[in-house]
């Protein structure tokens, strides 16, 4: 599932993707959140400063360019705004193979 916020001219904008297990929130100017959401469904545990769940952020962060992409969000990849530049991984290194980072 994906979800967005635009906020006021674009800032306080937020980019959501959740599967079964995982939610990534992106917040643009703020802090990101990451939830385990098996062993935390009420999300109260943002995962998204530990290193350890890099990988599942990634794969996260990828899927939420790939949609901003298919709808052509214009805060999306080619949109040039500057929360795109506060993401952790921008579109061109989100889709780099693992063997490439």
């Amino acid at each position: 599932m994906y979800a967005q916020v635009n906020g006021v001219e674009h800032y306080f904008t937020q980019r959501a993707v959740w599967t079964r297990e995982w939610k990534y929130v992106y917040n643009g100017f703020d802090n990101d959140e990451l939830y385990d959401l098996r062993a935390d469904p009420d999300e109260m545990v943002n995962l998204d400063g530990d290193p350890a769940y890099d990988e599942v952020k990634r794969e996260l962060v990828q899927r939420m360019w790939q949609f901003a992409y298919e709808q052509h969000d214009p805060l999306g990849p080619d949109g040039g705004y500057i929360t795109v530049g506060l993401a952790p991984w921008g579109p061109a290194e989100a889709f780099r193979k693992p063997a490439d980072r």
